[in-house]
C-alpha cells in the first residue's frame, strides 16, 4: 500500500502572495483564486477527490458449525490473530463479491453470488498514523455441515490453520478488537439486528 504523508507547510517566504489590497478577494473570478480557496463544488473532478479522505474496505464471512461455533483463520502474517475469512475489496467489485472472492482462496468454499446474506455487522476503523480509515461488512454464511469443515482447503501464503470453538472458548484466545467483532457477528445472528461497532472504541463520558 502506498504511504499517505500529510503536505509539508510551506515555510513563510514560500506561501503564496495575499491578493493586491486594492483587488478584495471577493472580487477575484474563480480562474485567479487558489485552489485551496475555490467552492468545492467548482473544483475539477480530480482536485474535488483529493479532499476527501480515503479509506480501506473489507468484506468478510461468519460461519459456524452445526453446534453453532464460529469458524476463525489463522494469520501466517502474525500468528496471534485469528480472523473471519474474509479480505480488502479490489477496484471494480463490491463488498459482497469480494467477500465471496475472499472466502474461496482462503477456504475453497464457493458461495452463491445471489442472493446476498444478511449482514451482521459494520466495523469502522479510526485513521491511525500513515493508515488510513478501515470498514469492514461481515456477512453471515450460515451454518457449514461436518463435511464442508473438513473440506476446508487453506491458502497457506495466508492462513497456517483454522479452527472451530464455542464463543466461550473463543473469548480465552481473541484479541478485544477481535472479539468485539466476532460478539457482534453472533448476537446479530441471533437478533436478526444488524451491529455497528467502531474501532478504537470512544472513551467512557468521564474519561478526559
Amino acid at each position: 500500500m502506498t504511504d499517505v504523508h500529510p503536505p509539508a507547510v510551506l515555510p513563510a517566504e514560500l506561501q503564496p502572495a495575499a491578493p493586491p489590497t486594492e483587488l478584495p478577494l471577493a472580487e477575484l473570478s474563480l480562474a485567479e483564486l487558489p485552489l485551496a480557496e475555490l467552492p468545492l463544488a467548482e473544483l475539477p473532478l480530480a482536485d474535488y477527490l483529493r479532499t476527501l479522505p480515503h479509506g480501506i474496505l473489507f468484506g468478510a464471512v461468519h460461519f459456524t458449525d452445526p453446534d453453532g461455533h464460529p469458524l476463525l483463520l489463522k494469520s501466517v502474517y502474525d500468528p496471534e490473530v485469528w480472523q473471519f475469512a474474509g479480505g480488502n475489496m479490489e477496484f471494480g467489485s463490491d463488498p459482497w463479491d469480494c467477500a465471496r472472492r475472499e472466502v474461496w482462496e482462503e477456504t475453497g468454499l464457493t458461495l452463491p453470488q445471489h442472493p446476498v446474506p444478511p449482514l451482521l455487522a459494520l466495523l469502522f476503523v479510526a485513521a491511525s498514523g500513515d493508515w488510513p480509515f478501515k470498514i469492514g461488512v461481515v456477512f453471515d454464511g450460515g451454518t457449514l455441515s461436518h463435511a464442508q469443515l473438513a473440506g476446508l482447503v487453506l491458502d497457506p501464503a495466508e492462513h497456517s490453520e483454522y479452527s472451530v470453538r464455542s464463543l466461550a472458548d473463543w473469548r480465552q484466545e481473541l484479541r478485544p478488537s477481535r472479539l468485539a467483532l466476532l460478539e457482534a457477528a453472533v448476537e446479530a445472528r441471533r437478533t436478526g439486528r444488524s451491529a455497528y461497532l467502531q474501532l478504537p472504541l470512544p472513551a467512557p463520558a468521564h474519561e478526559t
